[in-house]
């Protein structure tokens, strides 16, 4: 009991839950639809602080997926936003606030998010050179997005999906083509 006949290939895992081991580390790391069930900004910003801390520092993806709806755009945004900090200082936040507009994560003192270097030891230091990074897709550009600063539109890509062939499902829902909309941000390390 408890196995499938499925199994993945060589080399391949699913976790449901992240490890508690700090030294695994994984090529890719996935997160979909599961940030907005989180309450709060500061509890959402943990979560993908340590997906990017599981993330391989030679060369691993993170790839971030939510629902293609101005909340879910939201969420991607606030990820992205936060990841192009961490990923380009390679530091650990400190005191930071939301802001009013689009619940980003601020400086409680106009500085930065992050902790100055001199404040940060030496074996911190080490650790936090595995955050550097960079954003890799939809936009590779570090700028801020457009359609978030000034469009009331997500983006956000259209898909069309069936179900697996898997016996236990009626024939007519697994035959059905489903429509959806999903927004993502993807972040390379390295």
């Amino acid at each position: 009991k408890g196995h499938t006949r499925h199994s993945l290939p060589s080399g391949h895992t699913f976790r449901l839950h992240l490890p508690r081991n700090d030294k695994l580390v994984y090529d890719l790391v996935t997160c979909s639809h599961t940030l907005l069930d989180i309450s709060t900004t500061l509890e959402r910003i943990n979560v993908i602080d340590n997906l990017w801390r599981k993330t391989c520092p030679s060369g691993g993806f993170l790839v971030l997926v939510e629902n293609g709806t101005n909340a879910g755009f939201q969420v991607i945004q606030e990820a992205r936003h936060y990841l192009l900090q961490i990923s380009n200082q390679g530091e650990s936040v400190t005191n930071c606030t939301l802001s009013s507009d689009h619940n980003d994560v601020e400086p409680e003192d106009n500085s930065s998010c992050y902790e100055d270097e001199t404040n940060v030891n030496s074996t911190d230091k080490a650790k936090d050179e595995n955050l550097a990074g960079h954003l890799f897709s939809p936009c590779p550009h570090t700028n801020k997005c457009p359609r978030y600063e000034f469009d009331s539109i997500p983006c956000n890509y259209d898909i069309r999906y069936r179900n697996f062939h898997l016996q236990k499902i009626d024939k007519t829902i697994r035959d059905t083509v489903y429509e959806s909309r999903y927004s993502y941000v993807v972040f390379r390390k390295g």
